[in-house]
């Protein structure tokens, strides 16, 4: 069920309330906001989304999958290695729809910056925050040099394990 999810939000299909998988309701998708077209630059917007990190990570594949070439293909023959179950975990769903996917078509963005703006990461229960912060930890190291990241977060929450991404 969450793979189906996942590849209607890359499809841009309308998923009917009823059939969103682990109560994924209300959801948070915004377009992606081309910040300076000569300059190739794409912002990636994650923001209420974070309060269910899931939908975050299907939001920003959402709209990766609209602004790479090849992303959408590589995200669908990603999603199809594992079951939904494994996809319920953050970091598997965050390997199989974002850092595969975004591996498999770098040349496609090859001289672009893609910008992924996680905003409200205090917003986020602390359990999704541990998990949330984990996996970036883990995995966003590996993604492709185009993408960059920007987390926000109210200066009271301490994520120490995000202090190495150069923090502002």
């Amino acid at each position: 069920m969450l793979t189906a999810f996942v590849l209607a939000l890359a499809a841009n299909q309308f998923v009917p309330e009823d059939d969103l998988p682990l109560d994924l309701h209300g959801e948070c998708i915004y377009p992606p906001k081309v910040v300076d077209a000569a300059a190739n630059d794409t912002l990636i917007l994650c923001d209420a989304a974070l309060a269910d990190p899931l939908r975050g990570v299907a939001s920003i594949a959402r709209q990766l999958a609209s602004v790479v070439e090849g992303y959408r293909a590589a995200l669908e023959d990603s999603l199809s290695k594992s079951s939904n179950d494994e996809l319920a975990g953050l970091a598997t769903l965050f390997r199989r729809a974002i850092l595969e996917p975004a591996t498999a078509t770098k040349q496609a963005v090859a001289g672009k910056r893609l910008l992924v703006l996680m905003d409200a990461l205090d917003e986020c229960d602390a359990k999704s925050r541990s998990k949330l912060v984990d996996a970036l930890a883990e995995l966003w190291p590996q993604m492709p040099p185009s993408y960059g990241l920007v987390l926000s977060t109210r200066p009271d929450v301490d994520v120490p394990k995000l202090h190495k991404f150069n923090p502002i």
